[in-house]
């Protein structure tokens, strides 16, 4: 475990974190995607404790990246137990002007539990959010989708149980699993 870092600040020449690489960094704060990354492995920052925000450099223009960022199962997952060595720290996603995701997968975000905020900027791109992307994050209270989203799986915000409303801005819907949404919170979904 790598129980005493705190900060880390990836150079332009990296594309792939792979997985498992900071997994259960206990001490990390704050965490910093250049846009040359491309992938990031399973469970790549997994199981830590202090990281409140997690930042998706993107281009800084209303161009898209010509990467493509693709986001493993359970890369940023949390745990399940609020007094075992999880995730309780994270706040806050931002992804940035001209971020491209190709995919976010299985799991990716699930058990953050204190996460309220993620802000996707309008000419950031996310393909595909996978099957429980964001389930169990206790916190989440609304989440706005881009114009470039094709697909949402199934229980993408399922047992979110702040999470009162998804905002859509898309001209057409994407490609959503019935099952998308948990229904015990009487989400009202909006088309922009």
């Amino acid at each position: 475990f790598c129980n005493a870092l705190t900060d880390v600040r990836l150079g332009s020449s990296v594309t792939r974190i792979g997985s498992y690489a900071f997994e259960r960094c206990s001490s990390l704060e704050q965490m910093v995607i250049p846009d040359s990354v491309t992938t990031i492995g399973k469970n790549a920052f997994s199981y830590y404790r202090a990281l409140e925000a997690i930042n998706f450099e993107g281009n800084g223009t209303t161009e898209l990246d010509e990467g493509k960022i693709t986001i493993l199962d359970a890369a940023f997952r949390g745990s399940s137990s609020t007094t075992s060595t999880g995730v309780h720290g994270l706040r806050t996603i931002n992804i940035g002007a001209g971020v491209n995701i190709a995919s976010i997968g299985k799991q990716a975000f699930t058990y953050q539990i204190l996460l309220r905020n993620i802000n996707i900027d309008p000419t950031a791109s996310i393909a595909v959010i996978g099957e429980s992307a964001f389930e169990n994050c206790d916190n989440l209270q609304r989440l706005v989708i881009g114009d470039n989203t094709n697909s949402i799986g199934e229980d993408v915000t399922n047992e979110c149980a702040k999470l009162k409303e998804v905002i859509l801005l898309c001209n057409e819907a994407p490609a959503t699993d019935k099952n998308a949404w948990d229904k015990k919170n009487r989400v009202e979904t909006f088309y922009a």
